[in-house]
């Protein structure tokens, strides 16, 4: 890792790499120049590189860029384990002062980290920056942005600002504290707003993406989004426990009226009413046993075989010297 300067703030901006070939010489030099004058100030900078298991020349273009640049560190998993687990291999892997993390696809604008650190120098433990827009962003995905976050906060008591992100700063100590969280299946949107510590939000207009293709397809953004609500809150339980009774409680009712018509009228068909009836009945059983086992379960199936959540191709990341460069 970087010699540390007990005189100088050590910042570490790390960033998730994923098949990204196309745009990263592009982001490692915004990020060199960030850099540049980030060091002009008085600060010591350390540029950490993840590599999620890229099959194109991700990896490649990162190592040898790193071997033109001492400040830069390269940390590979042995395959693709995905963002959330890039964004706790930063967590886990920094070791500075003020951890910056931001995507690597030019969509988080590299010229917002001066706000950032001007912010934690005021005594914010994290400063989070909040998309306002997202520029050329379909219809689709900003109605789904918008009831995802406002489903969450419906049913968690966590709450996440709309258009929040894992483009932000951590101070030392949230850093300390978000290591310590033992989950498997990590929503860093809730954890980051569940340690609490004192936090400021910076709007920002996300970039359109000019080169390469987004790798968040929609189901993993639905994937993201279950994980989310279904670790912060037993809600959905609750409400699915709802649903279940209620369709229990109108399969019943149904039950006794087709017994009165049954009884004073003599006009309902035979056999017919009391198969309806007990279908209904019982599938609003069966709504209800699922819809409390099934997500819960598998969460706690995950997390007790107790597997990392990622796994390194090398034990730790790799900076120039470390290399023999």
């Amino acid at each position: 890792m970087t010699t540390r300067n007990a005189t100088k703030p050590h910042i570490t901006i790390a960033s998730p790499c994923y098949n990204e070939e196309a745009v990263i010489v592009v982001f490692i030099k915004a990020l060199q120049q960030v850099g540049n004058e980030l060091e002009s100030n008085g600060y010591i900078t350390t540029f950490l590189l993840i590599d999620d298991g890229s099959t194109d020349r991700t990896l490649e273009i990162v190592n040898q860029a790193a071997d033109s640049d001492s400040r830069i560190q390269v940390a590979s998993f042995s395959r693709n384990f995905g963002h959330q687990a890039a964004v706790a291999a930063a967590i886990d892997l920094a070791d500075s002062d003020a951890l910056i993390i931001m995507d690597s696809d030019m969509q988080h604008p590299p010229g917002h980290i001066f706000e950032m650190i001007e912010a934690w120098q005021a005594g914010y433990n994290i400063v989070s920056m909040v998309r306002e827009q997202t520029i050329a962003q379909t219809f689709v995905k900003k109605v789904t942005s918008r009831v995802f976050y406002r489903l969450f906060n419906g049913l968690s008591d966590t709450k996440v600002p709309d258009g929040a992100a894992e483009f932000l700063l951590l101070s030392k100590r949230s850093q300390t504290a978000l290591k310590e969280l033992p989950e498997y299946h990590q929503f860093w949107r809730g954890m980051i707003s569940w340690i609490g510590f004192s936090r400021k939000y910076i709007k920002y207009t996300a970039a359109e993406r000019e080169l390469g293709t987004s790798k968040y397809s929609a189901a993993k953004m639905f994937g993201l989004a279950i994980d989310g609500m279904t670790s912060f809150s037993t809600r959905p339980m609750k409400v699915i426990t709802a649903i279940g009774l209620v369709t229990a409680t109108s399969g019943a009712l149904y039950l006794i009226y087709i017994l009165s018509v049954a009884l004073f009228t003599k006009d309902a068909v035979q056999g017919w009413s009391s198969v309806i009836a007990t279908i209904i009945i019982l599938g609003g059983i069966q709504i209800l046993i699922t819809g409390v086992i099934g997500s819960y379960t598998a969460k706690i199936f995950e997390q007790v075989k107790f597997r990392p959540k990622y796994i390194l191709s090398d034990p730790k990341p790799k900076a120039r010297s470390e290399r023999g460069v």
